[in-house]
């Protein structure tokens, strides 16, 4: 059975660890196709479709930056620790382009709940709102230009 894929779903999730760190760690649902896998129905190549540049800021300063590509597995998996941590109130971006140069970002204003975690979920449904759990707040938001291509 084929696996399918929601273009574009972000989960994200801000713990504060013990030692006073703040961990970043997301998936992202996307096929992070190759190019060179064929389909098993059809035997025609699966068409590339991968993330290139993956970024991360917050108020508008990059805090983490990769490029990823071809071999980099579906639904990527990333985490880091922050260097300064987040507080409230502050605009947090997760951005990428893929390879066929189309871009792709979520805003959202970091909310930490009462247990001191920051979750958020959310897919682009064809529209610029995103879904969200309830703890991520009430505002966020994606652009996708050229959206409908």
């Amino acid at each position: 059975m084929a696996k399918t894929f929601t273009k574009n779903s972000l989960r994200i999730r801000i713990s504060h660890e013990k030692n006073g760190e703040q961990v970043f760690k997301t998936i992202i649902t996307h096929p992070m196709e190759t190019g060179y896998r064929r389909d098993s129905r059809t035997g025609e190549t699966i068409a590339a479709d991968y993330i290139e540049d993956l970024r991360i800021s917050v108020d508008g300063k990059t805090y983490f930056a990769i490029s990823l590509g071809e071999n980099v597995s579906s639904n990527p998996f990333l985490s880091f620790v922050f260097a300064r941590p987040l507080v409230d109130n502050q605009l947090l971006r997760i951005s990428w382009v893929d390879n066929h140069q189309r871009d792709t970002a979520y805003d959202c204003p970091v909310s930490f709940g009462q247990d001191g975690m920051f979750h958020f979920e959310g897919e682009k449904q064809g529209s610029d709102i995103v879904h969200l759990l309830p703890e991520a707040g009430t505002v966020c938001k994606t652009k996708t230009p050229g959206a409908g291509q």
